[in-house]
């Protein structure tokens, strides 16, 4: 009986859209029989879909019951497109008749349609479920870790399998960290060793300063001393030639006054002055001699001085930069110039020594800035 009544409604409203398109009664007709067969096998199908639900995934047979409605009620429609397609070629108003009937049928087999679908589906949506929430449960699992499971399927990994990567990558992880640990405990110790190398270093650098600040004063000092003497013995025999030159300035005025004044007695004068001169000779070239012995011993001072100098130098080259610098300066005030004896000389060398003074108390202020 329901078959009945909604066949007739089903055709009621195929005629209702074929006279509100204004066409003539064969055309009607046409239409008609043209689709009442689809709506008899439609309005069939979608009785037999009302008797079907699936609310379990074990409901094998309802689910094969709801794919066989679903893809008869497909035909069913596909059928229609395909005679829409065909009786719409005919005219622009046959064509929207066909089209309202076509809806008719359309609007009336999709909800069925699809609610078919969804119950022949029922089982894969449910498994699908289940996999995004054991892949959910899993990435939390391995999320501590910081591992990237994006190379993994989780979702379908056996149990077994999904374990032994989560103990693996918690052993993994453990290991990361005990690395870690231990290199940083690595990276403390040896700061540590290399600041008591530094404060080692640093101690021993201040004792080779103190060293060779030390001996620059001793040098230093030494050399002024040798200095001092060199410059007494200077004075001292400037003085004495001084001293000679004006005896025989004056003898030698005496002895021509004595020549103008007495010549018969020249002779007997001027041998006593040359045994006078040549006792003085001999007064001068002992004082000659005692000058070259002075310049001799000296000479053996700046030498000594010298190797000092040299020992020094030889130490301070196994010194950082600052020391050797240091000890540089202190061979600068001991470099031993020569003797001039003009004047002339002397201030020449004074003036020599004083510019060596100058750049050693130069290389010392830079050598303090390192």
């Amino acid at each position: 009986m329901p078959q009945t009544v909604e066949t007739t409604t089903a055709t009621t409203e195929l005629t209702i859209v074929a006279e509100q398109a204004q066409l003539p009664a064969e055309s009607q007709r046409n239409l008609l029989d043209s689709f009442q067969p689809h709506y008899q096998a439609a309005c069939e199908l979608i009785e037999k879909a009302r008797n079907i639900t699936v609310t379990d995934a074990t409901q094998l047979t309802e689910m094969k019951q709801a794919r066989t409605i679903r893809l008869a009620l497909k035909d069913v429609r596909v059928s229609v497109d395909k005679a829409r397609k065909s009786l719409k070629e005919e005219s622009l108003r046959t064509g929207k008749a066909i089209d309202g009937m076509a809806n008719v049928l359309k609007y009336m087999i999709e909800p069925a349609e699809n609610r078919l679908d969804e119950m022949e589906k029922f089982a894969e949506r449910a498994q699908a479920d289940r996999k995004a929430k054991l892949q959910s449960s899993r990435l939390e699992l391995l999320a501590p870790f910081n591992i990237d499971s994006s190379f993994y399927d989780l979702a379908n990994m056996p149990e077994s399998t999904f374990a032994t990567l989560l103990d693996t990558t918690r052993l993994a992880h453990e290991s990361r960290i005990a690395a870690a640990k231990k290199a940083e405990e690595d990276r403390i110790a040896a700061e540590q060793a290399r600041i008591e190398e530094e404060k080692r270093v640093r101690a021993e650098n201040a004792k080779l300063q103190r060293e060779a600040e030390e001996q620059a004063k001793a040098l230093a000092a030494e050399r002024a001393k040798v200095e001092a003497d060199r410059k007494a013995a200077d004075d001292a025999a400037r003085a004495e030639r001084e001293a000679i030159e004006r005896k025989a300035e004056a003898a030698r005025k005496e002895a021509e006054a004595t020549a103008r004044a007495e010549r018969e007695a020249l002779q007997k004068k001027a041998a006593e002055e040359r045994e006078r001169l040549e006792a003085a000779a001999a007064i001068e070239r002992r004082e000659r001699e005692r000058l070259q012995a002075e310049a001799k011993a000296k000479a053996d001072t700046e030498a000594r001085v010298k190797r000092d100098a040299e020992a020094a130098k030889k130490k301070a080259a196994k010194a950082p930069d600052k020391i050797k610098l240091l000890a540089f300066a202190a061979m600068l005030r001991v470099i031993e110039l020569p003797s001039l004896s003009t004047d002339e000389g002397q201030e020449m060398i004074a003036s020599l020594v004083a510019d060596l003074y100058r750049l050693a108390d130069r290389v010392t202020m830079q050598a303090n800035h390192l």
